[in-house]
């Protein structure tokens, strides 16, 4: 059986995940943090895994989608499974959220219109 987690981390590209979810990534590989408000990129991606250098928070893609989603670990690899085909099988299903997928887009696009 494979370990689902173990899969993520060798088959997604943690900057790839970041950007899907809606994560400005910059030719630094530098993004803004999740966890504390910031006006400068602080998160840094470093094979398979982000840094911030400001707040001190680290982790996976996995902590990215339990962070944007509020979901626990399995459901988070649900939803990794569904939105990038990765064909783990899972009983049950999970649908991607595109609904706030759409939402966090529109306040990313409203939040850069603002600063600009």
């Amino acid at each position: 059986m494979i370990d689902p987690y173990e899969h993520i981390r060798q088959n997604l590209d943690i900057e790839e995940v970041a950007r899907r979810y809606g994560l400005e990534v910059n030719r630094h590989h530098k993004a803004l943090c999740l966890w504390h408000a910031d006006s400068h990129p602080s998160l840094s991606f470093k094979k398979g895994r982000y840094r911030c250098f400001a707040c001190g928070a680290s982790g996976t893609a996995l902590d990215i989608v339990m962070k944007l989603f509020d979901l626990e670990p399995l459901e988070s690899v649900k939803k990794l499974n569904a939105d990038f085909g990765l064909g783990l099988d899972f009983k049950g299903e999970y649908r991607p959220d595109t609904a706030k997928i759409q939402e966090m887009e529109r306040q990313k696009q409203l939040q850069k219109a603002f600063s600009d």
